[in-house]
């Protein structure tokens, strides 16, 4: 096998296959070749050969795309090499996402582990509906479902559902709990609330006995005002929190929270340094003693939240049960629990691979190493990754990237002793673009000396035409009086201005328009960058993201026809509200979210889809815009 066209990098990580290897791979580094080269290199004889046949080969990847594109890499290599009876087992072979490779574990074992071999696969827009009816389920379509006795507290502080997205609400909290739990080993039975809160009086004991010492140093402090104020402020507590320990022994925590509030902070900017020191000994226990309040009064919440939770992922379940599918999670923690309590699985695949890779291993959990351990033989002794933590989604499907740096100095410890390969070498980008993104990401505040600098490759034809520079950086800054200067529309339209003048600039240099693209952050304003261009005589195409379906009024459509099918929907409600096509003010808001209790007569907080139900009954008499609201709606 021909290795000349390898880096040093590449040549070193190709032709270790007798031992860890820990890859560190750099953007355009040639990592997919890398890969490739090194599969067919460990089935060829010069290698050994490390692996008797492709079946003794597992890659996992990030994608399936990228798994079809490794594929077809090694069974290129592989007849080229003359060894087409092997390519032509590539298409069976062990060459999938982590994903892909557990569900093929679970159903050749299905009828052992207790599972239908047909099970099917829960996508991620699938699962995201079933996790939100499950929500809808367990709050009720009404928000009044749900016994109030047993989440009480959480209730009490949060509404169940929030008209406006960004607002906390039960239901968002539920999400955000449930989308944490993925990638953890037990999932919410991971979550650990901690200890329960400390009583009241022990809290009170501890801040009053630091309030008592400081105000023996405060005697020493001097007799300025400052200081003076500072003694009389510490009496004030000692009394407070003394009157507090002695008429409510068993008080509650929300009592002690207000009569710390009442005490005052005091500073440290008076007295010598043995006050000082006296005084920032009190601040530590003030500031843990509010921490602990902090944390005691949400504590309640938190455990009914988890509560909740539970039961809305037991729904959850509930349905993918009815389904017969497993979702992207079930399939890690399923082949896990395969692995770790059903020996003869674990044992048919503990010395089945002689190559275990892993792309992409920046964006993975502790779960998927966990996973991959059972399978890397002893001391890791048969795995390689290859990852990059410039490059991590961060938190995609429950991956963390301090688990990758975990894990490198693992593979890197005396216990493992991988072979350490840094592939640097970038073959898609020019020096200049190199070295602009050096001086971004190694700034201390970005990467920092963990940056792993890239190198341009000499023999990368230059293809840019162009009189200036390669880069131009353009920094807009707002002028400092409000009021002045120009609106965003304005400035959104110059910068899109300047853009197509400089793309006119490089087609007159001979570049064709072709190779020209425009990305930006958000959508929203592609029209404004889409005019520019064709201004400037360009055809131009927005792609990665609908204009019409970001269009305000399309938008509105949508929410109305999403607030139709579920009224409980009070987040698609509001936003038609106070749309274009309805146009409630503040005022009309509030009379749809306040009600009066007929036994009490004070007003409380009502859900907004609760107070339209009621207005819909009573037609007559309501102001223009509340009448044009529900004639819309009777309508639709």
């Amino acid at each position: 096998m021909n290795l000349d066209s390898c880096t040093p990098g590449q040549r070193e990580s190709v032709m270790r296959v007798d031992g860890p290897l820990l890859v560190s791979a750099g953007a355009g580094s040639g990592k997919t070749f890398t890969l490739t080269q090194r599969i067919a290199y460990a089935l060829l004889p010069e290698s050994g050969p490390a692996a008797g046949g492709i079946d003794e080969v597992l890659a996992i990847t990030f994608t399936e795309k990228a798994a079809a594109e490794i594929k077809a890499r090694v069974k290129r290599t592989l007849r080229a090499e003359g060894m087409c009876e092997e390519a032509l087992k590539v298409d069976a072979a062990w060459i999938s996402t982590i994903h892909g490779m557990c569900a093929r574990i679970l159903r050749t074992h299905a009828l052992e582990l207790g599972l239908d071999p047909a099970f099917g696969i829960v996508g991620d827009a699938e699962r995201a509906d079933l996790v939100a009816a499950s929500i809808d389920e367990a709050l009720g379509a009404d928000n009044d479902i749900i016994e109030r006795g047993s989440y009480g507290a959480l209730f009490d502080e949060f509404p169940a559902r929030s008209a406006l997205p960004s607002a906390p609400s039960v239901a968002s909290m539920l999400q955000t709990l449930l989308d944490k739990a993925v990638g953890l080993r037990g999932g919410l039975d991971a979550v650990e609330l901690g200890p329960e809160p400390p009583a009241a009086s022990a809290l009170a004991r501890e801040l009053l006995l630091a309030y008592e010492d400081v105000a023996g140093a405060l005697e020493q402090a001097g007799k300025s005002a400052a200081a003076e104020r500072a003694r009389v402020q510490a009496t004030e507590a000692q009394e407070a929190l003394s009157a507090f320990i002695a008429g409510q022994p068993d008080g509650c925590l929300r009592d002690l929270a207000a009569v710390v509030d009442g005490c005052a902070f005091l500073p440290k900017t008076f007295g010598g340094s043995d006050v000082k020191e006296r005084v920032a000994a009190y601040q530590q226990v003030h500031a843990h003693v509010c921490h602990s309040l902090a944390l005691g009064l949400a504590w309640p919440r938190a455990a009914e939240l988890m509560a909740l939770a539970r039961d809305v992922a037991r729904r959850y379940e509930d349905k993918k049960r009815a389904l017969c599918k497993l979702d992207n999670d079930d399939l890690l923690v399923r082949t896990l629990a395969a692995f770790e309590e059903h020996p003869h699985v674990a044992g048919r695949y503990a010395d089945r691979f002689k190559l275990v890779m892993v792309d992409e291993f920046q964006d993975t959990s502790q779960l998927q190493i966990d996973l991959v351990a059972h399978l890397a033989g002893p001391g890791l002794a048969r795995l390689c990754t290859v990852g990059d933590a410039q490059q991590s989604i961060y938190r995609f499907r429950g991956a963390d990237v301090n688990v990758y740096e975990a894990h490198k100095r693992t593979m890197r410890s005396g216990e493992v002793g991988a072979l350490y390969v840094e592939l640097a070498k970038n073959f898609r980008s020019h020096a200049d673009v190199l070295a602009f993104v050096d001086r971004v990401f190694e700034q201390p505040h970005v990467f920092g000396d963990g940056f792993m600098s890239l190198e341009p490759h000499e023999g990368r034809p230059s293809a840019y035409r162009g009189d200036g520079p390669r880069i131009d950086l353009v920094l807009a800054l707002r002028p400092a009086a409000r009021g002045s200067g120009v609106g965003v529309d304005d400035a959104k339209a110059a910068c899109a201005r300047a853009i197509a003048r400089r793309f006119a600039a490089l087609r007159a240099c001979g570049h064709a328009p072709g190779d020209m693209v425009v990305l930006l952050g958000k959508m929203s304003r592609a029209e404004t960058y889409a005019r520019a261009l064709r201004d400037e005589g360009f055809e131009c195409a927005v792609t990665g993201g609908s204009l019409f379906a970001a269009a305000p009024e399309v938008r509105v459509v949508a929410r109305f026809v999403e607030a139709l099918a579920n009224p409980a929907n009070t987040a698609a409600l509001f936003e038609v509200l106070t749309s274009d096509m309805v146009r409630l003010s503040a005022d009309d808001l509030l009379e749809l979210a306040t009600e009066r209790d007929d036994e009490t007569g004070e007003l409380r907080r009502r859900d907004l889809d609760k107070g339209f139900a009621r207005l819909a009954e009573r037609a007559d008499g309501l102001p223009p815009r509340l009448a044009h609201a529900v004639r819309l709606l009777a309508r639709a």
